[in-house]
């Protein structure tokens, strides 16, 4: 985990929107490992080194608890969103070593964005997301339609 700036990493309880966003992508989909990261983040608490707004949260998950299958990957469910002046962003979660590693907010369309920092002042309410699923071919479907 990179530190911000040098500041102290600090440890503290999930910001609810950020519980409600890996929720809505988990209850999405039964794929292998969901029920492991459903403890995980039962328990998870977030890493930070700064008070402001980052588009990534990193997560703290206790030794004990069950690791999911496969161990490192991009979770399959993406929460797509509209930002600040229309443009289409997406939230992706992190799998490292079986755990819940980082959640991180980014433009859809990485060749027209800037820094999703300069744009973005919070997460998105997970009722205002679109999941959406991975698939084989390299893109993604909105689940439920």
């Amino acid at each position: 985990m990179a530190m911000l700036d040098d500041e102290p990493e600090q440890v503290r309880s999930l910001d609810p929107r950020i519980r409600g966003l890996i929720e809505g992508m988990l209850d999405a989909t039964e794929t292998a490992g969901v029920r492991e990261l459903r403890a995980q983040l039962a328990v998870a608490h977030e890493v930070h080194w700064a008070d402001e707004f980052t588009s990534t949260v990193y997560f703290e998950v206790p030794a004990d608890v069950p690791r999911a299958v496969p161990h490192d990957q991009v979770f399959p469910v993406r929460a797509q969103f509209v930002g600040p002046e229309g443009a289409p962003h997406q939230v992706l979660l992190q799998l490292s070593a079986g755990r819940l590693d980082h959640l991180t907010a980014e433009a859809s369309d990485q060749e027209t964005v800037e820094f999703v920092e300069s744009l973005l002042t919070e997460w998105p309410d997970p009722s205002e997301v679109v999941y959406a699923m991975d698939s084989a071919d390299g893109t993604n479907s909105p689940i439920g339609s």
